[in-house]
């Protein structure tokens, strides 16, 4: 027996959830397929960070993007707590990103540079080593400084899509979990989609299937560039306050837990821990806090990000079937509420916001290959 909806999202990961959720505020009828167990998710193996600091320093299209993400985060955060009632840890005070030499500071500097000449929120600051003490005692002598951005901010990545599939089920969302698609069709301008013994109908789709996309989007004639990146996280047991912000490579949960990460490591569809890798990411964390040695390591982890040849998301609608769009991203955090509160509304309507535009498929031609990208 086939249902139908207004709108059926493919891909049960922040991007796709909170899409679904930003159609389902509409009044739309919305559908959710979830993968299978050995799904690649990318959603659980983050920092949890909002984050616009060094984004889109080659792009002012995503650095204007990322912006108006963390702009329309607050009310985002309020509008799911309402309807979830699930503590997502939304802080947005700034963000810190460490550096352990004078070369190493005046490196990133000199990237950042286009982004510090800002006169706003979003304008990067250089806070030298010995301010830094005065709220963070316990940091290293190696460390020479940070930037900071005040706009900057986090939450706990898994409590946020724990919220969302909360948000969906009371606004009616249908979510088919342990689900994978077999079949797309376009019949009598509506999409025919066959999970498991489930048949969709459904009027629009989207595919937010992460590294699944690809495959799937040949069925609906969207070449998607999307390859997998590794990355390598631990996390240690709880201890005393050591920072209060948030910062790139070093994140103190709310518990007191430490989050330590992350590498960006092309090895395919490989999410083995590596333990040179791990090795880097620790001493680093040492050099910056070094009481981080005297803490046991309770888990460490690899996920594998959805990565573009150049390292910016993909947003697009297919020309050869109408209705079916496509959306990828490695920061779904970040842009998860501007995806619910602006792209899903857009999509339900045909079209996808102008701003988009500068993040279509058809701009890496015919690619055979990743070439790397990291957002930046």
């Amino acid at each position: 027996m086939a249902t139908s909806c207004d709108l059926l999202v493919i891909g049960g990961g922040l991007i796709g959830t909170a899409m679904a959720w930003g159609a389902a505020r509409t009044g739309a009828k919305v559908t959710v397929i979830d993968g299978e167990d050995d799904a690649y998710r990318a959603s659980v193996g983050n920092f949890g960070l909002l984050w616009t600091q060094g984004k889109g320093i080659n792009s002012p299209a995503y650095a204007a993007w990322t912006r108006a993400a963390v702009n329309q985060w607050p009310e985002f955060a309020q509008a799911l707590a309402d309807i979830s009632g699930v503590d997502i840890g939304f802080q947005q005070n700034g963000g810190l990103h460490f550096m352990l030499s004078e070369a190493e500071a005046e490196k990133r500097m000199a990237q950042l540079a286009p982004l510090a000449a800002a006169k706003d929120d979003f304008a990067i600051e250089f806070i030298a080593a010995a301010e830094l003490r005065r709220s963070m005692p316990d940091l290293g002598p190696e460390v020479y400084g940070a930037t900071f951005c005040r706009r900057d901010g986090a939450v706990n990545p898994l409590t946020l899509l724990q919220a969302l599939r909360v948000a969906l089920a009371r606004s009616g969302v249908s979510i088919l979990a342990g689900t994978s698609v077999k079949q797309i069709q376009l019949s009598g301008g509506s999409f025919t989609v066959v999970a498991g013994d489930h048949k969709i109908l459904a009027d629009k789709l989207l595919l937010a299937a992460g590294l699944g996309s690809r495959e799937l989007g040949h069925q609906v004639g969207l070449d998607l560039a999307v390859f997998p990146q590794r990355g390598q996280l631990m996390i240690t047991a709880r201890t005393t306050r050591l920072l209060d912000l948030p910062a790139s490579s070093v994140r103190q949960m709310p518990e007191g837990t430490i989050l330590l990460g992350s590498t960006q490591e092309n090895v395919g569809f490989n999410k083995s821990i590596g333990v040179p890798q791990l090795a880097n990411i620790a001493q680093r964390a040492v050099r910056i806090f070094p009481r981080i040695a005297d803490l046991d390591l309770v888990r460490s982890w690899a996920c594998l990000r959805v990565m573009t040849p150049d390292g910016f998301p993909i947003y697009q609608q297919s020309e050869q079937y109408p209705g079916a769009f496509a959306a990828t991203a490695h920061s779904g955090v970040t842009l998860a509420g501007i995806h619910a509160l602006t792209v899903a509304p857009a999509l339900l309507s045909g079209t996808l916001p102008p701003a988009l535009d500068a993040f279509a498929a058809g701009r890496f031609g015919d690619w055979q290959g990743h070439a790397g990208g990291s957002e930046h």
